[in-house]
């Protein structure tokens, strides 16, 4: 993926110095984000995401996949987390605890994301600082109802131990996560703001 050009890509490369032009270029006029598929097969989806500034992809699963995630100009912050216990099937209803692995903003230097079934932030969610294309890879791709997206929120704050230390009764807290932190995550349905269109990828054919 790291090899792959924005002119591949059918996008312009000074999208990388001036975002807010790559909006313009790509249509982006609205809090919708648009997503532009490139190749499917029973193994794997490869597409290409488009966020306006301050869209977000709330909080989801990836049961049983592996995902590469570039950003290709922009700048993103990532939050991600993983079950504290592996579940033997995905959550689809009521909470459990996870961990948060991931809480950084990334831009078109940084490395490519990767997730796995049970490590590396396998619930993540993007929210873009401003204009910007996540190039996506999953393998294998969803396919309900074994492998649905579900999506999550913070149920409880941060839970820490306000006497005794480490070892003593944990109590939930009131700040916002921080990577490292226990939190509970709830099944819940998106906001009606949260909407992914269909877009025509502009780039060479991938077979």
């Amino acid at each position: 993926m790291g090899a792959i050009s924005l002119e591949e890509l059918g996008l312009d490369p000074d999208m990388v110095s001036d975002p807010f032009l790559g909006a313009l270029k790509l249509r982006l006029r609205d809090s919708r984000i648009k997503y532009m598929r490139i190749y499917e097969d029973n193994s794997l989806t490869f597409g290409l995401f488009c966020f306006p500034a301050g869209a977000t992809i709330p909080l989801h699963n990836h049961p049983g996949m592996t995902v590469f995630s570039r950003l290709l100009f922009g700048r993103l912050r990532v939050s991600a987390y993983d079950w504290l216990v592996q579940p033997p099937a995905p959550i689809v209803a009521g909470a459990a605890a996870a961990r948060m692995v991931c809480n950084a903003v990334v831009d078109h230097a940084s490395d490519p994301l990767v997730l796995f079934p049970a490590s590396g932030g396998n619930l993540h969610e993007f929210v873009a600082e401003t204009p910007c294309a996540v190039l996506d890879l999953l393998t294998p791709p969803y396919e309900p109802p074994e492998r649905n997206c579900t999506y999550y929120r913070v149920q409880r704050p941060p839970l820490t131990w306000p006497v005794g230390g480490p070892g003593g009764r944990k109590v939930p807290g009131s700040r916002a996560p921080a990577v490292g932190d226990v939190v509970e995550l709830e099944v819940f349905e998106p906001p009606d703001s949260f909407e992914v269109v269909s877009g025509l990828y502009p780039g060479d054919p991938v077979t």
